[in-house]
């Protein structure tokens, strides 16, 4: 038996990942409401693409997620949500340039 196996990973969170989908899904949100807002395309495919490319360029950081803890959220202000829209905003301009839908 494997360590994935003898142990409940449900719980581990990366905050990274969280945040940069908050961020993507905000993007997504203004594109629908304003289609001359930042011209990409909102398939599952590219979204997701964009996504892997901004986390494969920022740092991980995880936490374990507990319902008696919801102020865990609080710790990880040391985000830098610049840094973070900075690298979604290049992502998006990579997977635009080369898209991979069908």
């Amino acid at each position: 038996m494997g360590i994935l196996e003898e142990y409940d990973t449900s719980r581990l969170c990366n905050e990274t990942e969280a945040a940069v989908f908050r961020i993507l899904y905000s993007y997504v949100e203004k594109r629908k409401g304003d289609p001359a807002f930042l011209q990409f395309c909102i398939c599952q495919t590219c979204i997701m693409d964009i996504a892997a490319i901004a986390l494969n360029h920022l740092p991980p950081h995880y936490r374990m997620y507990s319902a008696d803890t919801p102020h865990a959220l609080k710790q990880f202000h040391y985000l830098d949500s610049d840094l973070l829209a900075d690298e979604v905003m290049k992502a998006i301009k990579i997977v635009m340039s080369s898209p991979h839908h069908y």
